[in-house]
């Protein structure tokens, strides 16, 4: 069986530590424009505060027609101490996960299923999430590959696609060899002390892997403030925390995960990109090409000057 491609907005928001407000950030998120959530099975996420901002921002307002399709959900399952077999942890994780993000269909605009993905669903009524992805790889390779044979059952009915998060690139290429379900998404920080983890990075992009980078802004001061990205934020007219979100995208096949709290910042981070892309499909390319070619140089990434 190969993976079920879904499409992956750029910029996902993340829902990490949000504690008793996570609902209303995720309300307010969505009337903000972001079409992906990011959460996960853990105790610094709350899967509940996800799930009820997203009812609440459908039930405010039905008539805004947003089909299941148009929103991208994800979450993941957190390896966790436990007398219960591997298995059986993830299809426990996996029931509370559905119940937990699960929205009435009424809620969504109706939409012409195919006809395959009816049969998949079990007549097409059945809630589904977008990607799964284990939190992080176990110690041993073979409970790993045991909690991901656990997902695959999923797949692609209840769960679309499958990922993993905090990979290191010699786990990844082997669970890449041996998944019957092959990884769509890789969710790693973008952290200088783990090398911005260029090679997992480019492993993904040449497998058309997604790349989803964590901790973008707060781990990376010294390149928020750094010459390429002050030239394309000059350029464009945008932040330095846009315009280094922008250059990050531009590395291809990479989303970014954004979990501003600020209402304004939302708007901002979500118009900021593309009006980058345009300043850099225009005008601006000569600059935003340097500027590009200059940033890669410094992740270490091939593609760089």
């Amino acid at each position: 069986m190969t993976n079920t491609v879904a499409p992956i907005p750029r910029l996902i928001y993340g829902t990490a530590w949000k504690k008793s407000q996570t609902a209303p950030l995720v309300a307010s998120a969505l009337s903000a424009g972001f079409r992906a959530l990011d959460t996960a099975a853990s105790h610094h996420y709350s899967e509940e505060g996800v799930g009820a901002g997203l009812r609440a921002w459908l039930a405010q307002n039905p008539t805004h027609g947003v089909p299941r399709s148009a929103l991208y959900i994800q979450t993941k399952f957190s390896p966790s101490p436990s007398a219960l077999p591997i298995p059986d942890q993830v299809h426990a994780s996996v029931a509370s996960s559905l119940n937990n993000l699960s929205v009435p269909g009424n809620l969504f605009a109706r939409e012409e299923a195919p006809a395959a993905a009816k049969d998949e669903d079990g007549g097409g009524g059945g809630f589904y999430l977008d990607c799964v992805l284990l939190h992080a790889p176990y110690p041993s390779y073979a409970d790993t590959l045991l909690a991901w044979r656990a997902l695959e059952s999923y797949v692609p009915s209840r769960i679309r696609t499958l990922g993993i998060s905090n990979v290191h690139l010699d786990e990844l290429r082997a669970l890449c060899a041996d998944a019957a379900v092959k990884p769509v998404v890789v969710q790693n920080r973008l952290n200088p002390k783990e090398a911005y983890n260029t090679p997992v990075r480019v492993f993904c992009r040449e497998r058309g892997i997604n790349f989803q980078s964590f901790w973008t802004l707060t781990a990376n001061p010294p390149l928020v403030r750094g010459e390429a990205v002050a030239r394309v934020a000059e350029g464009a007219g945008v932040s330095n925390e846009v315009a280094m979100y922008a250059l990050v995208l531009g590395l291809r096949g990479v989303s970014v995960l954004d979990g501003t709290t600020n209402e304004a910042r939302m708007k901002e981070d979500l118009e900021g990109v593309e009006k980058v892309a345009a300043w850099a499909e225009g005008h601006g390319a000569g600059v935003w090409e340097r500027s590009l070619a200059a940033f890669k140089s410094v992740l270490g990434d091939p593609e760089g000057a």
